[in-house]
């Protein structure tokens, strides 16, 4: 998934106790080569930093302070995330809760069958999948519009995710809507980037099998 320049990802390194930092930025470029760099550990030489190869442009960077351990392509390094589900009862008055173990932003919110088919307090897997789809579509849309030459001063994106209960549930529809402040695009540069990015981020390939619909606007 693309992510805007110079991001930096933190996490454990499993194989042992260090610390390792993910330097640059997520892109669908295949193959694109990404560095793995160990904090606060010796550096050779006396230039007191090592070259770090980024990307299949051929790119270079010093990073001081850091020594360069080894490298590998983002296909091969892969990205795992995980929620948990807990559900009491049968369907209409059994409760479940839902929680992101990973980021603690939901624990154990509470669901149920008229909080999703009603107007009940809690969350629903359709409210769910319109804040990833929205997230997800937003952070593609600003790395197309980087890709492209423009850096957006806002992106704000609404989606809603529509479910039909005819012939069973089923989601019948996803609407994105983005509201955008980019400086130097004009509306039909900025609508076929937007267009790419609703076609292509992870999530809307995903959903593929949904018809999903966008409207861009430039404020």
């Amino acid at each position: 998934m693309a992510g805007s320049g110079g991001s930096r990802r933190r996490g454990a390194l499993h194989r042992d106790v260090l610390v390792f930092e993910w330097m640059g930025e997520m892109t669908e470029n295949k193959g694109k080569i990404v560095g793995l760099l160990v904090k606060k550990c010796p550096l050779a030489g006396s230039g007191q930093a090592r070259r770090m190869r980024r990307g299949d442009a051929g790119l270079t960077r010093r990073v001081p302070g850091y020594r360069f351990i080894t490298a590998t392509t983002e296909q091969d390094m892969g990205i795992s995330r995980h929620a948990t589900a807990h559900w009491e009862g049968d369907l209409k008055s059994g409760k479940g809760q839902l929680s992101t173990p990973q980021s603690g932003l939901l624990d154990k919110t509470r669901y149920g069958f008229n909080s999703r088919f009603g107007d009940e307090k809690g969350t629903n897997p359709e409210e769910l999948i319109a804040a990833a789809h929205a997230g997800c579509f937003t952070m593609a849309l600003s790395a197309k519009l980087g890709e492209a030459g423009f850096t957006p001063t806002s992106l704000d994106t609404e989606a809603k995710v529509d479910l039909s209960m005819e012939g069973g549930p089923q989601l019948s529809q996803i609407r994105l809507k983005v509201k955008a402040v980019v400086p130097g695009i004009d509306a039909t540069q900025f609508r076929a980037i937007a267009d790419d990015a609703k076609q292509n981020c992870p999530v809307s390939k995903a959903l593929s099998a949904v018809p999903i619909s966008l409207e861009a606007e430039l404020g």
